[in-house]
């Protein structure tokens, strides 16, 4: 039986089969025994769903790293990490945060993974967040991660102070507005898969 779910997180049968590591008639036969849930399309093609892929993953003991966004937050009070790590882990979405308390920490932590989003604060010691942003934007391998910046700073004061494509949110953290962020890149991230 093919169950079709309201959930819009899918995955094609060609996304499903890298992430597992079989070929996509497996996964065909997975859907068809009930192992994984997943519905068709008008065409005849099958939607696997991405929570179902998941599950399964955990069941076997595999990490599906690579459905993880890696969220690089950059911000040196620990308090405020605290409420971002415990906000996040909440959202039960397959994402993984790197803390660093400066911007020289977050290039060494660069150096070793790349993110997929870096969420910012722009006043810290050593390296602040316009030093980091500068750096990204001018060093080819990091130019293209996706940045937020979270600060206390009137926005209108330091907007002209960075690139027009990197939104400024203010605080108090608008939690409801990065999750829209987060959900969109890694609807992205999975239209990418494969």
């Amino acid at each position: 039986m093919i169950v079709k779910s309201l959930n819009s997180d899918f995955v094609s049968t060609k996304q499903a089969a890298v992430k597992l590591g079989v070929s996509v008639g497996t996964v065909q036969k997975m859907v068809e025994n009930q192992i994984l849930q997943a519905w068709k399309t008008a065409g005849g093609h099958r939607r696997i769903s991405l929570s179902s892929l998941i599950e399964y993953l955990k069941k076997i003991n595999v990490t599906p790293l690579s459905l993880n966004l890696t969220i690089y937050i950059v911000e040196d009070d620990i308090n405020t990490v605290k409420l971002y790590e415990k906000t996040i882990k909440s959202w039960d979405m397959p994402v993984e945060t790197v803390n660093c308390a400066s911007g020289i920490e977050c290039v060494y932590e660069l150096s070793k993974n790349i993110a997929d989003l870096i969420i910012t604060d722009l006043k810290m010691d050593r390296m602040d967040g316009f030093e980091l942003i500068k750096l990204l934007k001018s060093t080819p391998k990091f130019k293209d991660i996706s940045t937020l910046v979270v600060t206390g700073l009137d926005i209108d004061e330091v907007k002209n102070l960075l690139p027009a494509n990197i939104p400024i949110l203010k605080k108090p953290i608008p939690f409801h507005e990065i999750h829209g962020f987060v959900t969109a890149l890694h609807t992205l991230k999975m239209n990418t898969i494969g």
